[in-house]
């Protein structure tokens, strides 16, 4: 993957590409793709100083997508 370039699609919007959870090292991770899902986030909220931790080790531009908390959504 190409650093995790965004897709153009044909209607306009952008497509990110990202995986559901950190499956490899962060490093390596971070190299490859720009987003990534967290499934940790449907059962149990994080709390603030681990959201933070996350943002300080990934780069700049780096996304984190969310998932509802199960509370929320079911």
């Amino acid at each position: 993957m190409d650093g995790g370039a965004d897709l153009a699609h044909p209607t306009g919007m952008t497509v990110k590409l990202g995986m559901c959870g950190v499956t490899i090292g962060a490093a390596a991770y971070f190299r490859q793709v720009r987003v990534v899902e967290v499934q940790q986030t449907f059962y149990d909220p994080p709390p603030p100083p681990t959201l933070q931790k996350w943002r300080a080790q990934a780069p700049p531009r780096f996304e984190f997508t969310l998932k509802a908390w199960q509370l929320i959504t079911h």
